[in-house]
């Protein structure tokens, strides 16, 4: 499969030493709710969102608390949206926000779009895309290694008290289950000042008996959050955060030894097209069609 410039190893783009924020509460939320196992194959989409007002602001006299869940199997896609709004007569705004999160899976693909924006309020939203399947590896004796790799392409963006974590983490075995072993990992922190796209390929090996199957698992997460900050530094909201990854996140390398083949229980193929590959396939057998018509 074609390479791909920048890459990154398993170690590379861990999230240095932060203060705890609301990113980290709604990824361990979004956890506690998620299954404990899965059986293979599956897909799965996870989208958590909240919104309240920051307490000591006039928080006794207009309260304004939202929580909003969503979870989906295959075929797998899941949304939560809300606004959290409070005016006075002549209209001030006093306590303001929003999140959204949309989050699709396929075996391989992952997409999300995250956002969260507030005004003396805290917001968040997480979403979170899985997949897992059974791999099993045929065409030799003994063992073998293989090398996969992911691409993930999108753009964060925050802007004052805004920011997030993109992530992404490929297991073999069950995710989070005793005995899983991480073949490749993902991590990105952003803020305003790390605001930008992302376009890279993240490479990992892992190793394999020929004609034992085995579980694969990925897990893609995508998270926005803003603070309370009752004094925000400009005059409408005080933050906002956005990641931007839709249909861009998916399997796009997976080099075996000469001659072995893979058989998948999902009966999915690996490595994924990029997206659009499929478009311009699809575009060129129609106009190979209505040229044969034609003759």
């Amino acid at each position: 499969m074609r390479s791909r410039s920048p890459r990154c190893s398993a170690a590379a783009y861990r999230p240095t030493a932060l203060a705890v924020t609301i990113s980290s509460l709604l990824f361990i939320a979004v956890q506690v709710m998620a299954p404990g196992a899965w059986a293979a194959p599956m897909t799965s989409a996870r989208a958590f969102g909240f919104g309240t007002e920051g307490q000591g602001f006039n928080s006794g006299a207009f309260p304004c608390t939202l929580t909003d869940f969503d979870e989906a199997s295959t075929p797998t896609s899941a949304s939560v949206n809300d606004v959290c709004a409070i005016d006075l007569t002549p209209p001030i705004p006093v306590a303001a926000g929003l999140f959204f999160s949309t989050v699709s899976s396929g075996y391989g693909m992952s997409s999300a779009f995250v956002q969260a924006e507030g005004f003396i309020a805290i917001n968040g939203a997480t979403g979170e895309a899985a997949w897992q399947d059974e791999w099993t590896v045929f065409g030799g004796t003994g063992s073998g290694t293989a090398t996969i790799g992911v691409t993930i392409q999108g753009e964060v963006s925050a802007r004052d008290d805004g920011s997030g974590v993109v992530s992404y983490d490929i297991v073999l075995g069950e995710e989070g289950m005793p005995g899983s072993a991480e073949v490749l990992s993902f991590s990105r922190v952003y803020s305003e000042s790390s605001s930008g796209p992302i376009d890279l390929e993240v490479l990992g090996v892992f190793d394999f008996v020929y004609g034992e199957p085995f579980k694969i698992s990925g897990l893609f997460l995508a998270d926005a959050s803003v603070p309370l900050n009752p004094f925000p530094p400009t005059g409408d909201f005080s933050g906002k955060a956005t990641a931007d990854f839709g249909s861009s996140a998916f399997v796009s390398t997976l080099d075996l030894p000469a001659g072995s083949t893979l058989v998948t229980e999902s009966g999915a193929i690996y490595p994924i097209p990029e997206p659009g590959t499929g478009l311009l396939l699809a575009s060129a057998l129609v106009a190979l069609s209505a040229r044969r018509a034609r003759r």
